[in-house]
């Protein structure tokens, strides 16, 4: 397969000391990429690094100190040459010096900070642990979103950042007994107004993506996303300006019971994500696991359509061990429709048994005793 000029794709990826590889160099080019081998020989370890050439945590939201080697030095490094939003690029993250809890980032040589990626590359993806997306916590849910968010707008993760920060800030502040109203309301407005404004790119982001994802795919059920939460409800009601003011004076009046329980009693930091089966009018957390994965699916595949034809870019897609809860006519399905949007794709499978059957023209690597070996 030949990507088109509106794909980004990893070219080749070398390890150093990450996770358990030692020192591991693949060479792509411009292919759809399969993953063969056993649990726990590090398929999704591979996938890990890919993400972690955007900015972020990567697909498991690990720390720093989770992507060394055992019995290493402690050096760990990805690097990679990548077709980006602007042409060819060398990106590079491993080892920080100065903040071993922080990882550094090179692009073409030059040392840079992690939001920059944003600029260069992004990557969507599907882990076995995001099948549980429904029923888990709806802090999961915010963060699917706002990484959706992030291949639009690099600074929705700042305002994310700086909002929490601020909420922690009023929350050691109101705990230590400090009762300075001048310092607690411009914390609070800080607070309302960076609540907002993620709130508001919360609800625009899924408001566009309902447009693709309420529409049928099959065998793929249509659905739809609401943000619901105290925020988004005063935004569907008053102006952003209204719903800032409303905020804040519900701040200053909560003072006396966030000290007890602290944090904040209302925010977007408690909002949720719904998303619903149209074909069956239920709410996602009631379908059968295998409708929950099919629900998602959905949304990745109608974020990467939303995406190529907002953008005019198409990410990296990954897909790790896309074949649980999956039927034949499903997957050749999703093979179908991302054959059609045409991202670079790294899969993950034990077996490549279903793959060769469907998709003939991935290039398959097998992973065995710590050791990635090219299969023709």
């Amino acid at each position: 397969m030949i990507l088109d000029n509106s794909a980004l794709f990893v070219e080749n990826l070398n390890l150093t000391n990450f996770r358990n590889y030692e020192s591991t160099s693949i060479n792509i080019g411009q292919n759809s990429v399969i993953i063969t081998g056993n649990n726990g020989v590090g398929k999704t370890n591979i996938l890990e690094a890919i993400s972690l050439l955007t900015p972020g945590s990567g697909i498991r939201r690990a720390t720093t100190k989770d992507f060394i080697k055992q019995n290493s030095d402690g050096i760990w490094g990805i690097s990679s040459e990548c077709n980006t939003m602007v042409g060819k690029t060398s990106i590079g993250t491993g080892f920080n010096e100065k903040n071993p809890n922080r990882r550094a980032v090179k692009i073409n040589g030059v040392f840079t900070n992690q939001n920059t990626l944003s600029d260069y590359l992004s990557c969507v993806f599907l882990t076995p642990q995001m099948d549980r997306l429904w029923i888990e916590n709806p802090s999961n849910r915010r963060k699917f979103i706002d990484r959706i968010i992030f291949g639009y707008d690099p600074a929705h993760s700042g305002r994310i950042s700086a909002y929490e920060k601020s909420l922690r800030n009023r929350s050691n502040a109101l705990k230590n007994g400090i009762d300075d109203d001048i310092w607690l309301s411009a914390m609070e407005k800080d607070i309302a107004n960076r609540g907002v404004a993620i709130a508001s790119s919360r609800m625009n982001i899924i408001e566009r993506l309902n447009e693709f994802i309420s529409k049928p795919l099959k065998p793929f059920p249509s659905s739809i996303l609401k943000c619901d939460g105290v925020i988004e409800n005063w935004l569907s009601n008053f102006s952003a300006s209204d719903t800032e003011d409303k905020f804040i004076q519900h701040l200053k009046s909560s003072r006396p019971q966030d000290t007890i329980t602290g944090g904040a009693e209302i925010g977007v930091h408690k909002s949720d994500i719904i998303a619903t089966n149209l074909e069956k009018n239920i709410s996602a957390n009631l379908c059968s696991t295998g409708e929950q994965k099919s629900l998602l699916i959905r949304i990745i595949l109608g974020n990467l359509q939303m995406q190529k034809l907002d953008t005019g870019l198409m990410p990296i897609l990954l897909l790790d061990e896309v074949c649980a809860h999956l039927d034949n006519e499903k997957l050749t399905a999703l093979f179908e429709n991302i054959t059609e949007l045409n991202p670079q794709v790294w899969y993950t499978a034990t077996e490549y048994k279903k793959f060769a059957e469907i998709n003939k023209n991935l290039l398959h690597f097998h992973i065995e005793k710590n050791i990635v070996n090219s299969h023709t």
